[in-house]
């Protein structure tokens, strides 16, 4: 569920929010102001005001996320339900005006995160040839937009993108953290006598990196899984549970 809706004069022309009980169901409604700044991110139900005072710009982008299991119909029933719960009142008539942005600073600065990236990379690189201790694991955030053990292996191939070997890469994703815990004499490698969780790739990342994605069997706690069907046991279901 997407929609917009502006304030105009701070408390005396608001907007009004209603956001629905859903529950233990993950639900989610974030308020993005025109500098695209996110001022506010709802999780519990009930009715919120906007206004300019806290948002700064006359309008706002409201949108809400709801998780659902799309392969259970009862599921995609329950939460259309929800969906339809949702609603926004307006205390301004005032119709939306689009600003008139320079297009020339637009596609400059669409196109920043890219050449950040890039950027970023280049320091990482250089970083670690200096000597320092690089360290690589994703950072889960509440958007869902990374997810463990997928952005571990996303990682691990950038840091190749970066400049490093593939060795490298792995290097940094494992040992490199033991060692800035103080524990690398423990786990961080295999080697007779450490603790280890293993994985088990078909192909040879050294040569490939995107093999890295190649998981056959996934060791822990000495037990091995399948990975493919630990995959078909959450599909649908990342992030409901």
């Amino acid at each position: 569920m997407v929609c917009t809706t502006f304030s105009t004069d701070g408390e005396s022309s608001c907007a009004t929010v209603t956001v629905p009980d859903a529950g233990d169901r993950y639900l989610s409604v974030m308020v993005v102001n025109q500098d695209h700044y996110i001022n506010r991110i709802v999780h519990q139900p009930g009715e919120f005001t906007l206004t300019t005072d806290e948002f700064d710009t006359p309008y706002v982008l409201v949108a809400g996320r709801l998780f659902v299991d799309p392969a259970d119909t009862d599921d995609v029933a329950a939460v259309a339900t929800l969906q339809d719960q949702f609603s926004v009142t307006a205390a301004s008539a005032r119709p939306f005006e689009a600003t008139d942005y320079d297009q020339a600073s637009l596609d400059a600065t669409r196109g920043m995160p890219e050449a950040v990236l890039h950027k970023e990379m280049q320091f990482e690189y250089a970083f670690a040839k200096a000597g320092g201790l690089l360290l690589a694991g994703p950072d889960p955030t509440g958007n869902g937009g990374v997810l463990p053990g997928f952005g571990n292996q996303r990682e691990i191939e950038l840091l190749v993108e970066a400049g490093f070997t593939a060795a490298e890469a792995i290097q940094i994703a494992t040992q490199n953290g033991a060692r800035f815990l103080g524990r690398e004499d423990e786990i961080g490698t295999l080697l007779p006598g450490r603790r280890a969780d293993v994985v088990l790739i078909k192909g040879d990342p050294a040569t490939s990196i995107a093999e890295i994605e190649n998981v056959e069997i996934v060791f822990k706690d000495g037990i091995g899984y399948d990975s493919r069907k630990l995959v078909e046991s959450v599909r649908g279901q990342v992030g409901i549970r």
